[in-house]
This record gives C-alpha cells, structure tokens and sequence, in this order.
C-alpha cells in the first residue's frame, strides 16, 4: 500500500510564509540602516579630518564655526588628521564661499 502525505496543515504553512516574509522585512532593513550608518560616519567628526579639513575648538571646548566670534588673543585648539595645534587669535579676516568649476567650495577675503 502506498503511503500519501497527507497535505500540510494550513496554520503551518501560514507560519512559514510569516516566518519568510519577517526574515526578508528584517534583511531589508539591516541593509537600510547599514546604508544610513556609512552616510553618518562619512559626516562625521573623523572623516572630516581624513579628508585633510581641521576642525577648531574655542577654550571651552566648542567648535567654532564664526571668526567674528572669536578674540584677538583668544586660544584655540586645532584638530588635524595627525594630531593637534595649540594657536592664538592674532586677526580675524571676514571671508566668503564660493564656488570653483569642479563644485568644490573656495575661500577668498572679501574686498
């Protein structure tokens, strides 16, 4: 006599569809909050200095992003990719943006 399967169980079969179905929703995102952690660590702090930019910090430990908001005299702190620079405000130049041909940005002294 030939053995016949017996067709599966609707509940089994609905649970592994729901068990695939969570696996695939759980891969895809894995691999979106990969894709957003490589954009935050390419913005941050540390990438900055690897791409060859400083980063300055007032006395407090601050970063300082406007001259006008700094003294003559004042001590700053300047993180580079390899290390460091103690240095002191002697003048402080008003300066603008703009942009060069290949879409990197430029800094000159305005006029």
């Amino acid at each position: 006599m030939q053995s016949r399967q017996s067709p599966p169980e609707p509940a089994t079969e609905a649970q592994k569809l729901l068990r695939q179905t969570f696996a695939r929703s759980q891969e895809e995102r894995r691999g979106r909050l990969a894709t957003v952690m490589a954009g935050l660590r390419a913005l941050g702090p540390l990438q900055t200095l690897a791409r060859g930019y400083a980063i300055v910090f007032d006395e407090g430990g601050h970063v300082v992003t406007n001259a006008q908001r700094t003294k003559v005299g004042q001590k700053l702190d300047i993180a580079l990719k390899a290390g460091a620079i103690a240095a002191d405000v002697a003048a402080r130049r008003p300066v603008v943006a703009k942009e060069i041909s290949d879409g990197r940005s430029a800094v000159e002294e305005e006029a």
